[in-house]
């Protein structure tokens, strides 16, 4: 085989080991009676499909159902498929592995910076025990897209999508927060947040509207102690403000006419650098959320590090 026909031969193999993946999965999951209930990728017969699930068990992915023997294109294009799919196995298997292990340890799962160029964020991480958020950064109309899963932001830990940037002295956080149409859980969480670490116990303070409406200065004073706070008067606010001076962190809630106003603030001890930025909580272990993020800014104030940087 040449070498065009080798990389065809890749290609079609990758697209019938995506194809049995995903047959195998709904077979095995009800949503069709059998992996065979799908049909074949282009280029590829049933005859020649079949013992694909027989070289997927071999190689240790699944456990697939009998099928009748057949040869599956030759010699070539058999090595090839073993070699796809072994490559997949290593690979996904990995992966599965890393995220079970720390999401059940109540680990943070880091992940690069925010995809999209000239994000004011370092880098995105999944804190505690959830499912693998992420976020999006669309320059544009200088807008984040973040999704997060876990339980809650309360009690002694938190499981929540956090992208952030570190901090030393005082600084301002500001954004316009708007949640989906089809958000169903009234707790969902889209907080603005400062927080020591990036441990689900860690201490934190944080300006917080949920998917009903009611907004709060959630924090927790020490690490790994409980969470308390304070409900805004201010119902709705789509605009939210949280600064830090020295160790007072204040919560702003913005009226209709754009007027930003501090609702309740708190003292916190925190050792510089501190981690600062947003995060969303679905407020469901096993389910994700996406909140919108619009006309974000971090402002440092005269006199301390970095002052004014943006």
């Amino acid at each position: 085989m040449d070498q065009h026909g080798i990389v065809a031969q890749t290609a079609s193999s990758i697209r019938l080991a995506q194809w049995a993946c995903a047959g195998t999965k709904a077979a095995n999951e009800g949503t069709y009676p059998r992996a065979n209930a799908m049909v074949p990728p282009d280029g590829w017969t049933w005859a020649a499909a079949q013992p694909v699930s027989r070289r997927m068990k071999q190689h240790g992915l699944i456990e697939p159902a009998s099928y009748a023997s057949a040869d599956i294109r030759g010699k070539a294009g058999s090595s090839i498929l073993d070699l796809v799919l072994l490559t997949m196995m290593i690979f996904q298997g990995f992966k599965e592995i890393v995220a079970f292990t720390l999401a059940g340890a109540g680990m943070v799962v880091a992940q690069p910076r925010p995809s999209g160029a000239r994000s004011i964020f370092e880098g995105t991480s999944d804190v505690g025990k959830t499912k693998a958020g992420s976020t999006v950064y669309e320059p544009a109309g200088n807008l984040y897209r973040v999704t997060g899963g876990g339980a809650d932001m309360w009690g002694a830990a938190d499981d929540f999508h956090f992208s952030w940037v570190r901090v030393s002295g005082d600084a301002t956080l500001t954004a316009d927060i708007q949640f989906p149409w089809s958000s169903k859980a009234p707790l969902e969480k889209a907080v603005l947040i400062f927080r020591q670490s990036l441990d689900p116990a860690s201490a934190y303070a944080d300006n917080a509207i949920h998917a009903d409406g009611h907004i709060t200065l959630q924090y927790r004073a020490t690490a790994g102690g409980k969470t308390a706070d304070v409900t805004a008067a201010e119902h709705g606010s789509t605009r939210l403000r949280i600064e830090r001076s020295g160790n007072r962190f204040t919560a702003y809630t913005g009226s209709a006419d754009g007027k930003l106003t501090a609702f309740s603030g708190v003292t916190i001890a925190m050792e510089d650098p501190v981690y600062v930025g947003i995060g969303v909580c679905a407020h469901d272990a096993e389910g994700l959320t996406t909140v919108s993020f619009s006309n974000v800014s971090i402002e440092r104030h005269s006199g301390s590090p970095g002052a004014n940087k943006k």
